[in-house]
């Protein structure tokens, strides 16, 4: 229901759909309308070609963003403050680029720094790894994200034609119509000044009658490995591509 509340204040054409307690990268923003604008650039018969050729139909279309954590052996600080003061003194804990997250992929726990007086050396026997994937390899597998990793190409976007069960990705998806802005109004509208009706009370909220490009969450389905599932279900169900 939480989710579906916030769903009800977006007033954008895409929405990306993200856990609470997860840390968009720097520009990821900007990545997204970058990618988005690629796929319409192409030609109107490619993006309304099929997944086999790695054409996409921009209204059923959900952008896959990878996740990752870092696992952290023995961090050095005991709440929330000293945690957010340690990341301000070494920013690089979040990777803020492509190149510091290889780098954070790539760490080899095997063979940490000698020097057990470095301050920092909890940080370089900690890494990267893609988000849950040491205990539920399904919830971001079909990602395959450090092959994505490996092979980045800003020029090309990249289809999972395969989908399994549990598969529980964070999505961008379309959302306003572009003939609409926002949901609800509070002001009324030209026609109903112009015929001299009586305009809605104060606070009223007169709807406009649009639905979003994409489904809501349904609230059948909550708790833990439920609602984003049966999300990313429904979407496939409705032709989705990822």
């Amino acid at each position: 229901q939480l989710r579906n509340e916030a769903l009800d204040k977006v007033n954008t054409s895409h929405v990306f759909l993200i856990d609470a307690d997860f840390i968009p990268s720097v520009d990821l923003d900007q990545g997204i309308e970058k990618t988005i604008r690629l796929i319409m650039e192409q030609p109107q018969p490619q993006r309304r070609g099929g997944q086999d050729n790695g054409n996409f139909n921009l209204d059923r279309l959900a952008l896959v963003v990878p996740a990752y954590e870092r696992r952290v052996k023995r961090l050095p600080c005991q709440d929330l403050q000293e945690c957010l003061a340690l990341t301000k003194q070494n920013p690089e804990f979040m990777p803020r680029s492509m190149q510091s997250l290889s780098q954070c992929v790539n760490i080899d726990n095997a063979d940490p720094r000698k020097d057990g007086n470095d301050k920092d050396e909890w940080l370089h026997q900690s890494k990267c790894i893609v988000f849950h994937s040491n205990y539920f390899l399904p919830g971001h597998g079909n990602t395959k994200s450090d092959e994505w990793l490996r092979n980045m190409d800003e020029k090309k976007v990249r289809t999972i034609p395969c989908i399994s069960k549990g598969y529980e990705p964070y999505v961008v998806i379309p959302w306003c119509p572009n003939t609409h802005v926002h949901h609800d109004t509070r002001q009324h509208s030209p026609q109903i000044a112009n015929a001299n009706e009586q305009l809605p009370a104060q606070g009223q909220v007169q709807k406009d009658r649009w639905a979003p490009l994409s489904p809501y969450y349904d609230e059948r389905f909550h708790g833990y490995g439920f609602n984003k599932i049966q999300q990313i279900r429904h979407l496939q169900a409705k032709g989705y591509q990822f």
